[in-house]
């Protein structure tokens, strides 16, 4: 294998960087290890599809990037669906009541009397590019954005398997090759990823599209600092541009790690000292540089400045207000700490039922760090996994540091024995422990620093969503990889090690895989069988145990069923309303029919806080709670009135067996 080194040169004589030729003799050939990799790479998708078939949350459909293909296609940048009358003629349009009474575009940006899509344009772009082809524009008037979102995801897949196979061939050739099927493996299912096919809306549009096209950039930026020629070089570079770009377009946070790489990419370029340096980071940067301007050149259509992307007009931010969190707390450092337990460290619950393993909420005693004092504007509704719990393999992509360590304490060694005038023993350890080619440390520092960059706007965010891990997990999966191959040259010298090393990070990258393909079928699993047993109820929202339903100003009667004996916890976020100054009154009586244990019954106050009440005692079988509201003082009146309460994320059941109970009823008698 041809060395990096800037002194040998090797830019110059038109020889290929590193040898995509260099052969093991015991490696199958290279049609074979291809079919090998195609059975893995079909392995993934099989999964993926099983769990868009059978886990896959298909009452929620929405269509909003067609809609998007469909303005842009008729000149302009809104939606076609007009807002209601009543928020255009509102004075103050971002009203909490006001959103709430008109009934507005769930998660659109409302400005001047219409509504835009906040997320990228790229791929309603692509789409409206589609819909141009015959073939496209003879089908269904709308494409849904599940089957957008899909396609992406497929997608990839298969750049990362070839990006995996790449990195192999071009960076790490002396790395056994059946590790390249089971790391697509790893890569395909690793948790988040294939959770994303449980429910397919524009949300998880965004997160596919813009992990498909960095993956892409990825690729094509090895292939260029690894090209024979400076043509190949150029052409690489102006591959991994567009496609950086397009990332951008489709998910704005990604901005962070394509900077990295692009200035990773001119310290690689300046190192080799090849020739023509100008020509590669031209063809680089040009279309990030055209991607930009159009990008800003779209926000200031929309609405009049170059920066905004309708972020701040965002009706669910507003919304949210109900939550009584202000919009300028949607973002915090307080965040950071439960948001990174929950995407790194929160363990997971094994059952005896199948998939056997499945994700904990942040309600859940250890769904949150016992240090943090949880926040009421903190959004802990949502099931995640620590992923150095359930991946793994993210733990070798510390194997540089550790190396480099190893290296350094043997240098001193080295050091010492020349001292001594012990040069052969020093030469000796030198060419026994030579440190990997710093392509190697390259391709580490670029996945590692890009995932940690497209981590660290997620951690700001007032809450821990299942699918935002999606962002940055792919980059973390594949540092480990590259970590995995990093030890066995590292280790090469000393086979015992290296085949040890080589065991566990197998042991690893397998567990990543079949944790994550486990871990996917429980999302929206057990909500949809909640939902078929839900009757005359429209659930505004639900998450996992969790849902909404409007008590209105009648008695109203929930039954859970429990699985188990223990306890159950009733905890809510109740809206009271600005006209109630002083809270609502609510009397709650727990019965169990089945039971002879007799009624409980509590008067709480719902304020601007949740609710959380222990009900011990419960046996197994249904118990019946039955919410009253009761007269309440309230503004503008001449004595209290019976207020009309909206139950919001309505928790009821044991926190440790929550999983194990059910909706089994809700009525609202007449």
């Amino acid at each position: 294998m041809l060395s990096l080194d800037p002194g040998v040169g090797p830019g110059k004589t038109g020889e290929r960087l590193l040898s995509a030729d260099v052969q093991q003799p015991w490696e199958p050939s290279a049609i074979r290890q291809g079919i090998v990799l195609t059975i893995a790479v079909c392995a993934v998708l099989a999964v993926h599809l099983s769990i868009l078939c059978f886990v896959a949350d298909n009452a929620r459909q929405s269509t909003y990037y067609d809609e998007l293909a469909g303005a842009f296609r008729s000149g302009h940048t809104f939606l076609a669906e007009q807002p209601p009358a009543d928020l255009i003629a509102s004075t103050d349009p971002y009203n909490v009541e006001t959103l709430w009474r008109t009934g507005c575009k769930s998660d659109a940006s409302y400005f001047h009397g219409h509504y835009f899509l906040y997320f990228g344009p790229v791929p309603a772009l692509i789409l409206a590019g589609l819909k141009m082809l015959p073939v496209v524009g003879r089908g269904r008037s709308q494409v849904p954005d599940a089957l957008l979102a899909a396609g992406f995801l497929v997608c990839m897949t298969i750049l990362g398997a070839l990006l995996i196979k790449s990195l192999r061939q071009r960076v790490f050739p002396d790395a056994p090759w059946w590790t390249v099927p089971l790391a697509v493996l790893a890569f395909g299912l690793v948790y988040p990823v294939p959770a994303l096919y449980a429910r397919l809306i524009f949300y998880e549009v965004a997160i596919a599209a813009g992990q498909c096209f960095f993956i892409g950039g990825l690729l094509w930026t090895v292939k260029s600092l690894t090209a024979a020629n400076v043509r190949g070089r150029s052409l690489n570079a102006l591959a991994a541009g567009v496609f950086f770009s397009l990332a951008v377009g489709s998910r704005v946070s990604l901005l962070l790690p394509t900077s990295l790489v692009l200035l990773l990419y001119l310290w690689a370029t300046i190192r080799l000292r090849t020739g023509r340096l100008l020509i590669a980071l031209a063809a680089f940067l040009v279309p990030l540089t055209m991607t930009g301007i159009g990008l800003a050149a779209y926000n200031y259509a929309r609405f009049g400045s170059v920066t905004e992307f309708g972020v701040r007009y965002q009706v669910q931010v507003h919304q949210s207000n109900y939550y009584d969190i202000p919009t300028g707390e949607f973002t915090s450092t307080s965040y950071i700490w439960p948001t990174f337990y929950s995407y790194m460290l929160r363990p997971v619950l094994f059952v005896a039922e199948f998939p056997y393993v499945r994700c904990r909420i942040g309600a859940d005693p250890l769904g949150l760090p016992s240090s943090y004092h949880r926040s009421r504007t903190f959004n802990d509704h949502e099931t995640t996994a620590g992923a150095l719990m359930v991946s793994p393999v993210v733990w070798l992509g510390l194997a540089p540091v550790v190396f480099a360590l190893i290296c350094w304490r043997r240098r001193l060694k080295t050091s010492s024995a020349v001292q001594n005038g012990n040069v052969a023993a020093a030469d000796r350890k030198i060419n026994k422990h030579r440190a990997p080619d710093w392509m190697a440390g390259w391709v580490m520092l670029a996945l590692g620093g890009s995932s940690l960059l497209a981590m660290a706007p997620i951690v700001l965010l007032q809450a821990a969503i299942t699918r935002y891990p999606a962002d940055f997990m792919p980059c973390m999966v594949l540092c480990g990889i590259a970590g995995l191959w990093f030890g066995n040259r590292h280790l090469a010298s000393r086979p015992l090690r290296c085949r040890a090393w080589l065991a566990v990070g197998v042991g690893l990258t397998l567990f990543t895989a079949l944790t994550g393909a486990a871990l996917s079928a429980n999302p929206y699993y057990e909500s949809n069988a909640a939902v078929r047993d839900l009757q005359n109820v429209t659930a505004i929202e639900w998450n996992g145990p969790e849902y909404s339903f409007d008590v209105g100003d009648r008695p109203a009667r929930l039954t859970v069923r429990v699985a188990r004996d223990g306890f159950l916890t009733l905890d809510a976020f109740v809206i009271p309303g600005p006209q109630f100054p002083h809270g609502v009154p609510c009397a709650v009586t727990v019965t169990q029919p089945d039971t002879s244990n007799p009624p409980v019954r509590r008067v709480v106050r719902f304020t601007d806080s949740r609710v959380k009440w222990r009900i011990p005692g419960i046996k197994r079988g249904d118990v019946v709670l039955v919410f009253e509201p009761l007269p309440a003082e309230s503004n503008g009146s001449n004595g209290p009135v019976t207020p009309s309460l909206h139950f919001r994320h309505l928790q009821v059941g044991s926190v440790e067996r929550i999983k194990s109970s059910s909706i089994a009823s809700w009525e609202q008698p007449e």
